[in-house]
This record gives C-alpha cells, structure tokens and sequence, in this order.
C-alpha cells in the first residue's frame, strides 16, 4: 500500500518538475556572451562577439568584430518565440540580423545586408567560475 500511495505522489508530482526545469529556461534565454561567426563576410566582419543583457525597458545588444574592443549598439533588440532580431548600422550600411535556437546554446540565423543574405552561427561562451 505504501508503495502504491508512493507510486501516486510521484506520478502527480512528476509534471511540476519537469515543466520547471530551470537549465533549460536559461539555456534558451539569449542574455550573456555569444561567439558568432559568419564565413561568407569579409575578413574583417566574420567572427566577434555579441553580448545581450535584459534591461528594465527590454533587451540590449553589443557585437564585436574580430578582437576590437570597439562595439556596435544592437538596435531594437527584441526576443519573442525564440527568436532575436535586432538591427546595426556597419560602416555606412543598415544591417538586420534574426537568430534563433535550433539547440540549447547555440544560435543560427541570417544577416540581411543591401548586397544580400548570409549565414551566422553564435556558441554561447561560458564563464568558468572561479
């Protein structure tokens, strides 16, 4: 009977904890540093860094090429479903870049520039801790 009564626990418990799973929650979050490449930019744009930060009013952005310290400001940074959109203004040009999940950290999008589309890929970078 105890087994039984165990048994019946376990199963109405079990549903709570796996909806609630909090690695996954943050896996799928796009705050934190990412290292992005993208093969078919030119040298100088086709590796870097973007790092996202949940603000009061939103999400920000920060991408760097190669290893500048210099950034450029993501614009209109929005994440819903999954998916990051934002907006950079890269020596003169207006460029749009949409990443999403296809696993947990790691994203892979587009870049849409006026000469065209191309592919980027981003790996969540992890901090060791100390």
């Amino acid at each position: 009977m105890k087994k039984l009564s165990l048994l019946i626990i376990m199963a109405l418990f079990m549903p709570v904890v796996i909806s609630s799973n909090p690695v996954k929650d943050k896996a799928n979050t796009p705050v934190g540093k990412w290292k992005f490449s993208i093969p078919d930019a030119p040298y100088e744009y086709n590796n870097g860094y973007i790092e996202f930060k949940k603000e009061e009013e939103g999400y920000t952005g920060i991408m760097k090429f190669g290893e500048s310290e210099n950034g450029f400001t993501c614009d209109g940074v929005k994440f819903k479903d999954e998916v990051i959109s934002f907006g950079l203004f890269v020596d003169g040009m207006d460029v749009f870049i949409t990443l999403n999940f296809p696993e947990a950290d790691k994203l892979s999008g587009t870049v849409l520039h006026p000469d065209g589309e191309v592919y980027i890929s981003a790996t969540r970078v992890v901090e060791e801790k100390k």
